[in-house]
Order: structure tokens, then C-alpha cells, then sequence
């Protein structure tokens, strides 16, 4: 996460938007697009304790920070229902 920060003195950074989809197929339909257009992908990983995937794409050069989408279980739903989300 410190790749954002200035190598000296104090820096405050977005380091990444995260999005979430509780569609598999949506899931690997986004990761496959990011790998067809050559974008690097950073971060691609499992959280063993509720299941869910997510990648981060490196969306620095468009948007000034990294863009994660996780594809949430039903696990992984329940433990995002006490964080603050906008959805539309």
C-alpha cells in the first residue's frame, strides 16, 4: 500500500475503490476483461475465512489508484453488512 506515498515527508493517497459482486460469472467476466486489454493485474487472491475472490487491477495511469472487485459469498455477504457501502 506504500507505493502511493511520496519517498519522503507526509503523503495522503487513495490507494483503490473496491467493488463487489455477488455474481460469479460477473466476477470472471471483469478479470478476464482487465487480462484481454493487457492490464496488469496486482493483486489476484482467496480469503480463506469467508471464501470470497478478488483482484485489483492497476488502474493507476486512468484513475490515480488501484480498482479491486471481490466476488462476495454468501460467507463473505454477511460480514460486509456492517460496513457503510454506496449502492446503486
Amino acid at each position: 500500500y506504500r507505493e502511493l506515498l511520496p519517498a519522503s515527508g507526509f503523503g495522503l493517497r487513495l490507494h483503490h475503490h473496491g467493488f463487489i459482486t455477488y455474481d460469479e460469472e460477473r466476477y470472471v467476466s471483469l478479470r478476464d476483461a482487465y487480462a484481454a486489454r493487457g492490464r496488469d493485474v496486482v493483486i489476484d487472491g482467496l480469503s480463506p475465512s469467508s471464501g470470497n475472490r478478488y483482484f485489483y487491477a492497476d488502474t493507476r495511469a486512468e484513475l490515480g489508484h488501484y480498482t479491486e472487485y471481490i466476488f462476495a459469498t454468501e460467507a463473505g455477504r454477511r460480514g460486509y453488512e456492517a460496513i457503510p457501502q454506496n449502492q446503486a
